[in-house]
């Protein structure tokens, strides 16, 4: 009797490197409804600390059976060749929210320092620039993902109810 092969484990250096294409962020937004719940589990387990790496979060994600048929039926040749490409696709997305947030914190703070004493304004400054710096330790999107997905970042925005 013959087993059946195993796939390795998805590493989240795969992720990190894969060669993310338009067509990958399309098929991404039509089977999102069929597997959202995984991406839940993943950001569960980053929110809860459990893993700092968001694509180590990603990498260690199973697909139910309805997802994995799902996938499959999308012309992925297995779950892991999904797993990379949509990984890559939330990942690089949510870099993009936290940038806009950034870009959107900066705009009030400058607003808001126009009534500030000289010494309040160097102090939001000196937020500002922590924030900024703190948000590129943490960045891991590589800028090849975020021009494939800046694009379509309206329409994932509708997808997630942004």
């Amino acid at each position: 009797m013959a087993c059946a092969k195993k796939e390795k484990p998805l590493t989240a250096d795969e992720i990190r490197n894969y060669t993310l294409t338009a067509s990958d962020v399309e098929r991404f937004i039509k089977l999102y409804p069929a597997v959202k719940e995984i991406f839940a589990q993943a950001e569960r387990k980053i929110g809860l600390g459990e893993v700092q790496d968001p694509y180590e979060a990603f990498a260690e994600l199973k697909l139910p059976k309805d997802a994995s048929k799902a996938v499959k039926e999308a012309g992925y040749s297995s779950d892991r060749d999904f797993l990379k490409a949509a990984a890559a696709v939330y990942i690089a997305y949510h870099h993009l929210l936290k940038e806009e947030g950034i870009e959107e914190m900066k705009a009030e703070l400058k607003k808001a320092m126009k009534g500030m004493s000289k010494e309040e304004r160097a102090e939001a400054e000196r937020e500002i620039a922590e924030t900024e710096e703190r948000f590129k330790a943490e960045s891991t999107a590589p800028p090849s993902h975020l021009k494939v997905v800046k694009p379509y970042k309206a329409e994932l925005d509708k997808l997630f109810g942004f």
